[in-house]
């Protein structure tokens, strides 16, 4: 199964090229320049004619001068093309420029001039598309960049082959150009059609990305997103002679990819908010990822202005409770009038919920509470697994035990509560599944009965690890229940998706930081008070379906690239010929 949106922008990996070192690129131009070099040897050895430097001069010294041009060039566009991107593109030129001269080289080197005009053409072609997605995606500038190759192998190939070069590279280029416009008005009226943005804007601030980090795909999310009212559910705690700390459930999506919109979202509240502040993962989905990181700030917002007015009245808690209904497990705990659920379907996959489900489950629950922070404990996954949607089997799952743990708690005795808290920063990166926030630890202490509540921050948990972690804190003697949960941060993803906890690094490697955080909470336990805050807030997100069908339309339409580029190739490659035969026949009369 696969995990809608997560899918769609994983799907857009395959595209991505990880360009090397403009001096390797150099280095493979200067090598097929040789080859084709020793071709015409080869071809003169045959007793076939030769042309004499045509490796050197046809191949390498246009090479040469396009990579630096096409830099100058693009700059003076306002735009930006690294050296390693533009010998890289190059590069594929030169490759497209010599398998035809070099068949004909050797098996017929009297046509090796038609071959060259040809490969010329369709060298324009993967070119212009190229920069149009790396540098720039206006036609037009583009076209003067896309241009200098094509002109500089032309005019070198004129002085090898004579006039009548000239004039069928002349029509070539010109037929592959246009082929080119055409190619562009229809793949981009789609994206323009239901988005508002052309394909090779977005591929243009999608490789942007990719390449440099820059946050260009966010202006796109912007223009593309819509307005949402969501909840903001946090419950302020107070210690006696400690630190005040918060649990906080955001009903927007941390996502959906490394430094993107809100895919840091739980270090971005955590920095703002303090050390201990909780940022567990509500019910959502990639359709509520934020546009920009900008969005942050109302949330953090509306949380700083909870913490204001905070009373800190409730000095009671029930015990931790765990319900279970089918595959859906529950570990509960109702502060004064806040209740707490940590949800999980593990070691079957427990991954997004529709943000519908959340809502349906925290209105269901403020008929007899107050506040309902519901958390999806997203821990458990083998790979990128589908979001349970609305009406589904799962979701009833989820319906029914909340349904049981609000029954249970409202009956339920309650007690002076005592919290410990600690944080542990782990020496794990990013790329390794572990992000900015490292571990935290909540230790909940109620009439001789403690529960352990552990939030990594990162995306999801390897299937089974979860269990192990759990069976080790209960290890310990003084626990009597624990849930592990993920912050579900995406800025350990890259566009392959699946980076979860126990992927790169093994659990035996990260237990003592575990045990090391969780010593240090039940050692800080101390008497202590909650609030419970609910604040609606407007932002701007993706929208319904909306980064789906964003990625399936490109998906859809670079799934048709090959096709279409080589249908342009065959008819302009017809076009020229005919134009061609008709211009040289009227040349001879």
């Amino acid at each position: 199964m696969a995990k809608q949106g997560e899918l769609a922008l994983g799907g857009l990996a395959k595209y991505i090229v990880q360009v090397q070192s403009w001096k390797n690129s150099l280095t493979l131009i200067i090598i097929l320049g040789i080859i084709v070099e020793g071709a015409t040897f080869f071809s003169w050895r045959s007793g076939h004619i030769s042309y004499l430097m045509m490796g050197l001069c046809l191949i390498i010294i246009p090479a040469l001068l396009t990579i630096p041009l096409s830099v100058a060039i693009v700059s003076r566009h306002g735009r930006k093309l690294s050296w390693d991107w533009s010998a890289f593109i190059v590069l594929i030129d030169v490759l497209i420029l010599t398998v035809g001269p070099l068949i004909t080289l050797v098996l017929k080197p009297e046509i090796v001039w038609i071959a060259h005009a040809s490969s010329i053409g369709i060298m324009l072609l993967v070119r212009f598309l190229f920069l149009l997605s790396i540098a720039d995606d206006r036609f037009w500038p583009t076209s003067s960049v896309a241009i200098i190759h094509p002109i500089l192998a032309l005019l070198v190939g004129g002085y090898y082959f004579g006039s009548q070069f000239i004039l069928f590279g002349g029509l070539i280029t010109v037929f592959f150009a246009l082929g080119v416009f055409l190619f562009v008005e229809i793949v981009e009226r789609p994206l323009a059609k239901n988005f508002g943005i052309n394909l090779f804007t977005f591929a243009n601030a999608f490789m942007s990305q990719t390449i440099e980090g820059g946050q260009k795909i966010e202006k796109l999310f912007e223009q593309i997103g819509e307005e949402v009212y969501v909840p903001e559910v946090s419950f302020f705690f107070a210690q006696e002679g400690e630190h005040a700390f918060t649990i906080t459930t955001p009903s927007v999506h941390p996502g959906p990819m490394e430094n993107i919109g809100a895919a840091n979202l739980p270090a971005i509240l955590h920095q703002s908010l303090g050390e201990y502040t909780f940022v567990f993962h509500g019910a959502s989905t990639h359709d509520y990822n934020l546009v920009t990181e900008r969005e942050c700030e109302k949330i953090i917002s509306v949380i700083q202005q909870g913490k204001v007015h905070a009373t800190y009245a409730h000095t009671t808690a029930t015990k931790p409770v765990r319900i279970k209904y089918n595959s859906v497990s529950i570990l509960a705990q109702l502060f004064g009038d806040c209740i707490l659920l940590v949800s999980t379907r593990s070691p079957k996959t427990t991954e997004d919920l529709d943000y519908s489900i959340g809502m349906s489950i925290m209105n269901a629950g403020q008929r007899l509470f107050s506040h309902i922070a519901f958390i999806d404990g997203h821990n458990a996954i083998p790979e990128l697994a589908q979001s349970v949607s609305p009406g589904s089997i799962i979701c009833y799952e989820y319906l029914s035990a909340s349904n049981k743990v609000f029954s249970h708690l409202s009956k339920e005795k309650q007690y002076p509560f005592r919290t410990g808290v600690a944080r542990v920063l782990v020496p794990f990166t990013r790329e390794q599944g572990f992000g900015d926030i490292g571990i935290l630890a909540l230790v909940t202490e109620v009439s001789e009965t403690t529960a352990v509540y552990l939030l990594f921050d990162g995306n999801n948990i390897v299937t089974g690890v979860r269990e192990q972690i759990r069976d080790h804190i209960l290890s310990l003697g003084w626990a009597d229940e624990c849930e592990v949960a993920t912050t579900d941060t995406h800025s350990v993803n890259s566009l392959s998706g699946f980076n979860a906890i126990g992927v790169q690094i093994p659990p035996d490697q990260f237990m003592p930081y575990i045990e090391q955080v969780v010593q240090q909470a039940y050692q800080n336990l101390a008497d202590s008070s909650v609030s419970g805050d609910t604040r609606w807030l407007s932002v701007r997100i993706f929208g319904n379906q909306r980064i789906s069908q964003l990625a399936s339309t490109v998906s859809s339409f670079l799934s048709l690239l090959v096709p279409m580029i080589l249908i342009i190739i065959v008819l302009s490659f017809l076009l020229s010929i005919f134009a061609f035969i008709i211009l040289f026949t009227y040349a001879m009369r």
